[in-house]
């Protein structure tokens, strides 16, 4: 948009439908907390949700539809529940036609922000019980974490280079980024919480520590002394810029660390991150983490 309010050409040329897709995601998240939200926000982000029904059905960009199954989920309607069902069969169809015995992905190649995928498959299966949903989240999460983890190390899909089934052992170092790594933790939490397997906390955990050092180049990428966070790592160094989409990533990340952590499925033993995360508080900035503030 210019200026003077109008739509560029630009909305002709690019793919905006990921911008499309994380809006819903968004609206769907705000009205899940209509406990804790004014009325009125709510009302405003259900109007919104209902507005768009019609064109979310003609979106088929891989990511945009997970984002919005992911929204859907989270607003958990009724009357969403079939656009959701079909965005997710078409993920489904998508997984079928790529499978192979080595290779189980949506696509025939990891990109970026892979992790929505199966995250929005276990969304859609907790929402309509569909257990096809169910297999193809668990095949395609496992094949993903077997690509990325290495000796308890993430090392996410970088941004300079994406990764395809000829050279599937051969990822690059540099261009990763925390959007791409508070993704996984992100749906490592969705994971946990659905199906209760400390396999995914204790991959969430090592995931996290990559911002605190754990990463092939043990530098930090949290920032203590100014609470913002690095825009990831390059070959030979980190990428000193601190933007909002970084921080951001770094906060959705904790906040999903200290809900695993809290979380009463069993009495869990203290672990490095709790340390971690205490020494951070002891002598950086005042931050106050809960699951629905930061000061």
């Amino acid at each position: 948009m210019d200026q003077y309010q109008h739509f560029t050409l630009q909305n002709e040329r690019e793919n905006i439908e990921d911008s499309t897709g994380r809006a819903v995601w968004a609206l769907g998240y705000v009205c899940s907390l209509k406990d804790i939200l004014p009325r009125q926000m709510i009302y405003e982000a259900e109007q919104i949700l209902e507005n768009t029904l019609n064109h979310l059905e003609t979106i088929y960009s891989t990511r945009s539809m997970a984002f919005i199954i992911k929204g859907l989920y989270y607003q958990n309607n009724p009357v969403f529940k079939p656009l959701l069902y079909l965005l997710a069969m078409r993920l489904y169809d998508m997984y079928r036609q790529e499978k192979k015995s080595d290779w189980m992905w949506f696509e025939h190649q990891f990109s970026y922000g892979n992790s929505l995928l199966p995250e929005a498959m276990l969304c859609a299966f907790h929402s309509t019980q569909v257990e096809a949903f169910k297999i193809v989240a668990l095949e395609s999460f496992d094949f993903l974490l077997s690509k990325t983890f290495f000796n308890e190390k993430i090392k996410v899909i970088p941004n300079i280079s994406w990764l395809y089934p000829e050279r599937i052992n051969d990822i690059p170092h540099g261009g990763e980024q925390p959007i791409d790594v508070a993704y996984t933790i992100m749906a490592l939490e969705k994971f946990y919480y659905i199906l209760p397997d400390e396999k995914y906390r204790n991959y969430a955990i090592h995931a996290f520590n990559w911002f605190l050092g754990d990463n092939f180049l043990h530098q930090m990428i949290y920032n203590p002394c100014t609470g913002g966070c690095h825009d990831g790592l390059e070959a030979t160094n980190v990428n000193l810029n601190q933007g909002a989409e970084s921080t951001l990533s770094y906060l959705m990340s904790r906040f999903a660390i200290e809900r695993m952590i809290h979380r009463k499925v069993h009495m869990i033993p203290q672990t490095e991150v709790q340390k971690k995360l205490r020494e951070i508080q002891d002598h950086s900035i005042r931050i106050t983490i809960s699951t629905k503030q930061v000061y």
